[in-house]
């Protein structure tokens, strides 16, 4: 009987109100000046953003809530890449916007972004960790171990897949993420031999709170035209704001305002799926230039909390890369010479919480590898969102996007 081995990449995105290292200093953080590839680079993950973004909202339910992290998805999925080869390689970077990009370029862009993005506002708590976890009897060529180790700071361990290596691999999780992901591995099967896990925490108070006093439950109408009462959040700010025929966008910064969530609220009329549509990195970009200096804003945000999670088997396979799920046609032979291995699912969860004092969110992204053989003017505007919308959370100098999502209905929490 032929043995079925599974390599398992395991990737954790998380924001929080607070700070990684628990600890603030006085220093405003450091600019962050990319080079023109790396810049590139972080464009392609943005693409690649939108395009799974707009793929999972236009075959997802009427009316849901949901959230990735690209950043963190794009990360795995440029780790598993350096061990992929022939044209599965070539239809992972075609999905990443990574074509004409060399392993270099790309692993050298996530050195020095991740770097830069820990301390580009030290007022903002933001951990990036990558690990590896090998069964001790599975072999893995040294060359991918090294890059990871090298480029993505990947700590490497090889130990018996038993429960105690589930207790070890979950309390690397739990660490890593403040326990906002717990069990991640319920159990290791017979045939699992490697975990690739990458783990992001973000902990930022919004730069101007909302003041609890000033929330008020508030109707909040849904797609169907139904609404709901919930606590909606208030504050007269000066905030950067863009108004264009279908939508209205604002910048809430976090900390010394570095990181920021930007909300498109939609105009009456205008579900967040046509604008959906027509959102990728350049419209974004055109968006994000078109945006005024601070104008005076009446906001209104709802506090809302909500988990969510989905398989990206099929939306990463349509969006163009089949080859990697196929098991007689997957090439990873960049992980282990002797082939036979494919992606077998990847899996993604994702949990929210916004607040009168920041947001704290966290997620799961799995990457199981089979072996199938050995502007305004100075007047107050309304910026009330009180209908659907989508958020994104961003960094201001790279323009990374670190989570996006569509929040439909603030009293729905799974």
């Amino acid at each position: 009987m032929k043995l079925t081995k599974l390599v398992t990449l395991i990737l954790l995105p998380g924001t929080m109100t607070g700070c990684s290292s628990g600890q603030h200093n006085d220093s405003p953080g450091t600019d962050i000046k990319l080079d023109e590839k790396s810049t590139e680079i972080v464009d392609s993950d943005n693409r690649f953003g939108f395009n799974l973004f707009g793929s999972l909202v236009e075959n997802s339910e009427a009316g849901a809530n949901l959230m990735i992290s690209p950043l963190s998805i794009s990360s795995a999925l440029s780790m598993a890449l350096n061990g992929a080869n022939s044209d599965t390689r070539s239809e992972m970077e075609q999905v990443l916007s990574s074509n004409g990009f060399t392993t270099d370029d790309i692993n050298s862009a996530y050195q020095k972004l991740i770097p830069a993005l820990r301390n580009c506002d030290t007022s903002v708590d933001l951990d990036i960790a990558n690990s590896i976890w090998i069964r001790e009897s599975f072999q893995v060529l040294d060359k991918f171990t090294e890059t990871n180790n090298d480029y993505y700071d990947a700590e490497v361990t090889r130990l018996p897949f038993d429960n105690n290596a589930v207790n070890r691999i979950n309390d690397w999780v739990g660490r890593k993420t403040h326990d906002k992901i717990q069990k991640m591995v319920t159990s290791i099967d017979p045939n699992d031999v490697m975990y690739l896990l990458n783990a992001i925490y973000f902990k930022g108070s919004w730069a101007e709170k909302f003041d609890s006093d000033a929330t008020q439950s508030k109707p909040f109408t849904l797609s169907d035209g139904n609404t709901v009462n919930v606590p909606m959040m208030r504050k007269n700010q000066k905030l950067s704001y863009l108004a264009t025929n279908n939508f209205r966008m604002a910048a809430f910064p976090y900390g010394r305002e570095k990181f920021r969530m930007l909300v498109i609220l939609p105009n009456e009329g205008v579900p967040t799926t046509e604008i959906l549509q027509s959102l990728d990195n350049d419209s974004w970009q055109t968006y994000l230039k078109g945006m005024s200096q601070p104008v005076e804003l009446d906001a209104w945000l709802p506090k809302f909390t909500f988990s969510w999670e989905t398989n990206l088997n099929d939306v990463l396979a349509s969006l163009g890369m089949p080859k990697a799920f196929s098991k007689s046609e997957a090439d990873f032979t960049n992980i282990n010479s002797k082939g036979g291995l494919y992606i077998s699912k990847v899996k993604h969860k994702t949990f929210i919480e916004v607040n009168e004092e920041g947001t704290e969110a966290a997620g799961a992204t799995s990457v199981a590898i089979g072996v199938t053989s050995v502007g305004p003017g100075n007047t107050l505007v309304l910026f009330h969102a009180d209908h659907p919308f989508l958020f994104f959370i961003t960094e201001e100098d790279t323009g990374a996007i670190l989570f996006m999502g569509q929040m439909a209905n603030p009293t729905i929490e799974s």
